[in-house]
């Protein structure tokens, strides 16, 4: 069987550096936090929780938690063992910066693994989210006022009109793509009724979820 082999940023290499050089009540609080958090918190208020257990900064604590979460979610994607997806980031993290020392870097990660009811269903519910053909990244509305002349021949304006444009740029696949589209005030109003429409019937899911006692994961990542 080929080798697994597994890229690492180097941000979240200095990350994981970050958490080796933590003090061991800090560690501790950490540790703490990531196995008594609810099931299906948010990623938000776990790097909350984070920040006030070990007064890392907020920024920081966020991106642990990205990391975190994108280690579960490609471990979960590769379908291997835990035991050797750590040797695949352990070899790839030594490969980067030989100063790590090696068994300590893979007793980190066989912990940050170990963390299944918080951080594996989170990034399960997460998976589950991305699994479409398309997915937003991005959404914007551009607004110009355009205008109206007489004729065709003619330079004099005789009235503007107000147009929109919406832009969706989504994920096909690995691939970002833009997806343009015209719209008036009634398209604007329509798409805003749609909006507050959606947002109260997932209100009342979650309500309902709630009342069963069956956590709901947050759809925003980290905000």
């Amino acid at each position: 069987m080929a080798r697994f082999t597994l890229g690492v940023p180097p941000r979240d290499l200095e990350l994981l550096r970050k958490l080796l050089n933590l003090q061991d009540e800090r560690r501790t609080n950490l540790w703490r936090v990531l196995e008594e958090a609810p099931v299906g918190v948010s990623t938000a208020d776990l790097a909350s929780s984070i920040t006030a257990a070990t007064n890392l900064d907020a920024d920081v604590a966020s991106d642990i938690v990205d990391m975190l979460v994108t280690i579960y979610i490609t471990r979960l994607r590769s379908d291997i063992s835990v035991d050797d997806f750590v040797n695949a980031i352990v070899t790839t993290a030594l490969d980067k910066d030989p100063s790590f020392e090696e068994e300590t870097l893979r007793d980190l990660l066989r912990m940050l693994l170990s963390f299944n009811r918080t951080l594996g269903v989170t990034a399960r519910a997460l998976s589950v989210m991305d699994e479409y053909e398309h997915v937003l990244h991005e959404a914007r509305i551009m607004t110009d006022m355009r205008p109206v002349f007489e004729d065709d021949s003619s330079t004099a304006v005789a009235a503007t009109t107000i147009v929109h444009s919406l832009r969706l740029r989504y994920y096909d696949g690995t691939q970002m793509k833009n997806f343009f589209v015209a719209l008036d005030a009634n398209d604007l109003k329509t798409i805003s009724e749609l909006i507050e429409r959606a947002s109260k019937k997932e209100a009342e899911l979650r309500a309902l979820m709630a009342k069963s006692g069956m956590p709901c994961m947050a759809t925003s990542p980290t905000s």
